[in-house]
């Protein structure tokens, strides 16, 4: 596990968020993980991400 990933200092890429089914997604800007943001609630990256 890198440090980045342990810190959870994890960027959204807002210039690349889009809407899909129900939750807005885009990529971390640092490590390209799938991040997912439900209306009102923080960016987070998924348990399973690619």
């Amino acid at each position: 596990m890198r440090l980045h990933d342990w810190l959870a200092l994890h960027s959204p890429d807002l210039a690349d968020s889009h809407w899909e089914c129900g939750q807005f997604v885009t990529r971390c800007l640092v490590c390209s993980k799938r991040m997912v943001k439900l209306p009102g609630q923080p960016w987070r990256v998924p348990a399973r991400s690619t």
